[in-house]
């Protein structure tokens, strides 16, 4: 591609390059802490590359004596490094890329946000870049969706491109109330490819233990905001510099529940906080939890109803890489070495992926957000426990039934008794609304037997 020869405002801002004082503070520390580069690579057209020898060479030398920046000569073209910002400018056109190098103990040093600046434009994905000029990022999404692997085969069957199935005359059907509620998300029609993908794989795991949920809509994040595009610039960016170091990016499919003002925090904002002090004392470590593609109904048991009555959970991409196993009770909030990225609460048949809070918002990219009525907000949909039943289950003291149905029941079902009965004491779950929920978990012949065997032993 040829630049143009004219120089860059240096008024023009560099929307993907804003660090805040705390991320100019933790380069700092990256820069010192990092040992002496093995390898110095650089971003281009979708691909991370190495720098030509004597180059290499050069910049070595100077990150070794301790020096933020340095001059080189890049294919015939003076360039200012910068170690500080993982960056690389050249100096006549004001072009702009991302650097990023491996130690020589192995430590992986990325920056957070990819930058492909070609003069002129602001920002990576900018809905101000020239209509003239192919810009390589634009063309990223396709490349990694035809690199997807048989662990993906999930993923081919919900549209993660940035294209969408929805006419133009349903994108402008949307009233505006919604679009200012729910920023960057796109309404699908319940007859839509997307919507059905979405919704099946909702629903096969929500009816198993919650049989009457209704689904109220489905929403498609577009990712259309300068900090949106930003965000899934970054994520895509770690995926393939996962997969170049790991050998497989490993990414997954999950769902995350939250209150609605958190949803439509973490869509116009990113995440802002973890989610993990519902677990109590059987927490797997400290971040961000979500659940598998077939376990809905565990994250749905994080979000609380709106005014109308309805949850939100949103179906997100996340980036795995190698996952390590984290026992329960620990606060660990960190991976354990530089050979993990994440956590699971149990390796063989994982039932919460964990994202480290310094992850949160590189590792996660939220696809969809579905919104729907659970058993304990429709009115009716479950059989409510009559009078004669209602003393059997209450009076006999929850923790004491608890260790009683455990004996029968998975430990998954008890850890989500556990996360209710939790909800339940904060005041975020009616009592009514709890029994329903231990009734449906547990059966009803279960519960008459642990309580009779408890009576037995009073």
């Amino acid at each position: 591609m040829e630049l143009p020869s004219s120089p860059p405002e240096l008024k023009t801002p560099y929307c993907c390059f804003f660090h805040s004082p705390r991320a100019q503070l933790q380069d700092y520390n990256n820069f010192r802490n990092s040992a002496h580069p093995s390898r110095i690579l650089f971003y281009s057209s979708d691909s991370w590359i190495d720098f030509e020898r004597h180059v290499f060479d050069d910049m070595s030398a100077a990150f070794v004596d301790g020096k933020p920046a340095v001059h080189v000569v890049v294919g015939g073209k003076p360039c200012l490094v910068n170690f500080l910002t993982m960056s690389l400018i050249e100096m006549d056109s004001g072009a702009l890329k991302s650097i990023a190098w491996i130690d020589s103990n192995g430590r992986c040093f990325f920056p957070r946000v990819l930058a492909e600046r070609i003069p002129g434009t602001v920002c990576l994905n900018s809905s101000t870049q020239s209509k003239k000029r192919s810009l390589p990022g634009a063309r990223s999404s396709k490349k990694a969706k035809k690199k997807k692997n048989n662990n993906t085969k999930m993923m081919k069957s919900l549209d993660f491109e940035e294209k969408s199935d929805e006419s133009p005359d349903v994108c402008s059907a949307i009233a505006s109330p919604e679009k200012q509620t729910w920023p960057d998300l796109l309404r699908l029609p319940g007859e839509s490819a997307s919507y059905k993908h979405v919704e099946d794989l909702f629903l096969a795991g929500m009816r198993q233990f919650d049989h009457d949920v209704v689904i109220t809509s489905v929403r498609k994040c577009t990712h259309a905001s300068r900090l949106a595009k930003c965000r899934k610039n970054t994520f895509d960016m770690n995926v393939q510099s996962t997969k170049a170091i790991r050998g497989d990016s490993n990414v997954k499919l999950a769902w995350y529940g939250a209150a609605p003002e958190e949803v439509a925090g973490i869509i116009a904002h990113g995440f802002g906080q973890p989610n993990y002090k519902p677990f109590g004392p059987g927490v797997h470590g400290v971040g961000v939890y979500l659940s598998p593609p077939n376990l809905a109904f565990a994250s749905s048991l994080l979000s609380s109803p709106d005014d109308n009555g309805e949850k939100h959970i949103m179906l997100c991409q996340v980036l795995m890489g190698n996952s390590e196993q984290i026992p329960a009770g620990s606060h660990q909030f960190h991976p354990s070495s530089d050979l993990f990225d994440s956590a699971v609460d149990d390796l063989r048949s994982p039932r919460w992926f964990v994202v480290w809070t310094t992850h949160m918002n590189t590792h996660i990219l939220p696809l969809y957000v579905v919104s729907f009525k659970s058993s304990d907000q429709s009115q009716g949909s479950c059989r409510m426990i009559s009078v004669s039943e209602k003393p059997c289950v209450t009076s006999v003291p929850f923790p004491k039934l608890f260790a009683e149905v455990a004996k029968s029941l998975p430990e998954f079902q008890v850890k989500v008794l556990e996360m209710q009965f939790h909800k339940h004491k904060e005041g975020k779950m009616s009592k009514e609304a709890f029994i329903r929920s231990l009734r449906s978990l547990a059966g009803d012949k279960l519960l008459s037997s642990s309580l009779q065997r408890i009576r037995g032993h009073c």
